[in-house]
């Protein structure tokens, strides 16, 4: 049966409702399939939007404490500061090295300060280094115990350092043994 013209008017003037919910569904179908594709982009943009509000969210909620935080962080740099060298005050640096030796008994036969290491070459406009490494060789020369405990103070001492190598011999006297170090020691540039 092929249905004419006039057939399909007379059927929508005798089902008005019907064929207008029937005409609404092929519309909101073809709606539908043609913004399909954008769901997922949408969801993904949802997804971003919501990550970026909740990392707001937590930096609003920590900036109360963050004044608080930069107070603490400037105490513990100063505190760090007050531990470092001064490359060129030599006088100073190798003052703390008579002091070690005074306090332990040992002798120093060897004491030199080699030259500041600084971080590798800077990008331009990178910031100026806070800290260096500045290196000495220290060569000290006593008893065994004596020279522990001079190990002891310059590990734990009023400086942050670190011994890169160390060298234990016994001395022409028996009684006596020689402690070479390779020691780099926190410092500020000048």
């Amino acid at each position: 049966m092929s249905l004419t013209g006039k057939d399909l008017v007379g059927v929508a003037k005798k089902h008005p409702v019907g064929v207008g919910c029937a005409l609404l569904s092929v519309v909101l179908l073809a709606l539908l399939y043609l913004r399909g594709g954008k769901i997922d982009e949408t969801q993904a943009r949802l997804e971003e939007v919501t990550a970026t509000v909740d990392r707001l969210k937590t930096n609003i909620n920590y900036s109360a404490q963050l004044s608080g935080q930069i107070e603490s962080l400037e105490q513990a740099v100063d505190v760090l500061k007050e531990r470092t060298m001064q490359p060129g005050a030599l006088a100073q640096n190798l003052r703390y090295f008579y002091k070690l030796e005074s306090d332990t008994g040992v002798a120093l036969i060897d004491l030199r300060q080699m030259n500041p290491v600084y971080p590798s070459a800077p990008k331009k406009n990178a910031p100026k280094p806070i800290f260096i490494s500045l290196p000495f060789s220290v060569g000290v020369q006593g008893e065994f115990s004596k020279v522990m405990t001079f190990l002891r103070k310059l590990e734990n001492g009023e400086h942050f350092g670190r011994i890169n190598s160390a060298s234990l011999r016994p001395s022409a006297s028996r009684s006596d043994v020689t402690l070479t170090l390779a020691v780099e020691l926190l410092a500020q540039p000048d």
